[in-house]
């Protein structure tokens, strides 16, 4: 059963928790729930971006970013292309007409020197120069500086056939370390001829970890059509890896993470690279990378994005589910044009099987949750069995909470910094026994999904909780699901965290 309410697209990359700096895409974006020309979901950092391409209409739809809880610097999307009054991002589109260097650019903080062409052309002609600085342009990269030198190695394999690549995927797909963690280098275009492809890093156990220079050749008709496939592109899954100098082109048809350099960025560098091809896949499409968690700049992605996605995977209810159901919880009944910044959805969150219910009328939450959450350690995600059944007709966030007090009884402190402890006492009111700490968050829930696992963060002053046994805090935010907007009444019930070692 197809079902894309969850599925998140962005012209560029569907999903950014790294650092994207000096690129842009171009790219016609056709999503279902959550689109963007140039990020869907951003929880990082973006700048120096634009998107020039067109948008059709999703229900969260972003001209240049769609959902946003990280930073976006000096960044637009060309509005002359996106006719839409509901984007979430007004603020960021520029008229056509606005596009100069006197108007829009000059207030950036853009590399004109080393990146991006510059119209000015460092004309000595004041009256030229004036000219200049009121053409239109959207910025290319400079052609001459379109290019990441890597040091001198004799350790470097080549690739110069269709061949070199399907054999050097197979070896790394089966787990030899020596070809993942290699440097690699072309020494000309290769097409693959539209073979069927098994992405490079196929998964988070066999991940490309190398260097992989593409010294400014391309490689073409690219094809992956494989229904298992998780981690989608030319590479699957990058991880602590390099790669510059690279193109790539062709198209994407499967995954749940699809880009056509890669699937996932996780820590790696992607530098002077771009992509020309069609993406249509399954949940977290992004014409460049799917999921970026690590750094890409001075690159850029153009082509297409066709779909949103189809249904996560089966979703199991633990044994220890607690069934605590809240019927026509009050809510204000705000006005409910706006559309406010929404929380991204959890990229854990699975479909409940079999769950046939439909949104109650009015304002009524039903959830149910484990009342006891086991960690194997303080960096391991607990398991946690949440749902919220299609019956409700909010969004909720997760949030996991420890007081003072029980922070105090298990380290002796607050694990506050002296500075922010400071600032909480002098709050008219304060006692340990009811000022918290959020130790754990999940992104929004949907209705008719379900979450198992929620991670712990650190304290305040960065100290990881220690094995031990918490008397915690389930704290359940609610939010619209068409507006995004915040509901004034919450609720919240114990739950015991245990950290086994």
């Amino acid at each position: 059963m197809a079902n894309s309410k969850n599925a998140v697209c962005g012209g560029f990359v569907a999903l950014n928790t790294g650092t994207i700096v000096d690129c842009y895409s171009n790219m016609t974006v056709h999503g279902k729930a959550t689109a963007a020309g140039f990020c869907g979901n951003n929880t990082g950092v973006i700048k120096n971006a634009y998107s020039a391409g067109h948008l059709k209409k999703a229900k969260v739809s972003g001209g240049f970013i769609a959902k946003n809880t990280g930073n976006v610097i000096d960044c637009f999307y060309d509005q002359s292309k996106l006719k839409s009054k509901y984007l979430v991002d007004m603020v960021l589109g520029k008229l056509e007409s606005d596009l100069t260097f006197e108007q829009t650019y000059h207030d950036f903080d853009w590399d004109f020197q080393n990146v991006w062409e510059d119209p000015n052309n460092n004309q000595e002609d004041p009256e030229a120069d004036t000219k200049a600085q009121q053409k239109l342009f959207l910025p290319q990269f400079i052609k001459e500086k379109f290019y990441f030198e890597l040091p001198l190695s004799e350790d470097v394999i080549v690739l110069s056939t269709a061949d070199d690549l399907f054999k050097l995927a197979a070896k790394i797909n089966e787990g030899d370390r020596r070809f993942a963690t290699a440097r690699y280098h072309l020494d000309n275009d290769i097409n693959l001829k539209n073979r069927k492809w098994t992405p490079m890093g196929m998964d988070e156990n066999n991940p490309f970890s190398g260097t992989f220079d593409g010294a400014g050749y391309r490689i073409s008709n690219l094809l992956v059509n494989d229904k298992d496939c998780v981690y989608a592109g030319f590479f699957g899954m990058i991880k602590d890896a390099i790669v510059v100098n690279l193109g790539v082109e062709g198209v994407i048809k499967k995954g749940k993470y699809s880009g056509v350099l890669a699937g996932v960025s996780d820590g790696s560098r992607i530098d002077c690279c771009f992509t020309n091809g069609t993406v249509n896949s399954q949940k977290f499409p992004g014409g460049f990378v799917g999921k970026n968690a690590g750094e890409i700049s001075h690159s850029f992605a153009i082509g297409k994005i066709k779909n949103g996605g189809k249904v996560l995977l089966p979703w199991i209810l633990g044994a220890a589910a607690l069934a605590l159901i809240l019927g026509a919880l009050v809510m204000a009944n705000l006005w409910k044009n706006p559309t406010y910044p929404a929380i991204p959805i959890d990229d854990n969150v699975t479909v409940i099987p079999n769950d046939n219910t439909k949104p109650r009328e009015g304002n009524s939450v039903t959830f149910q949750f484990d009342k006891q959450i086991v960690f194997p350690n303080a960096s391991s995600g607990g398991v946690f069995t949440f749902k919220n059944p299609g019956d409700s007709n909010k969004n909720i966030v997760v949030e996991l909470q420890l007081t003072d007090a029980e922070i105090i009884k298990a380290f002796g402190t607050t694990c506050r910094t002296p500075v922010e402890q400071a600032k909480i006492e002098a709050q008219p009111g304060y006692s340990p026994e009811t000022t918290r700490q959020v130790i754990g968050k999940s992104g929004a829930i949907p209705p008719g999904y379900a979450l198992d696992e929620i991670k712990l963060q650190l304290l305040q002053d960065g100290t990881a909780l220690k094995r031990g046994e918490y008397n915690a805090i389930i704290y359940l935010v609610f939010y619209d699901i068409t507006t995004n907007e915040q509901a004034m009444l919450n609720t919240q019930m114990p739950v015991q965290l245990i950290i086994a070692e």
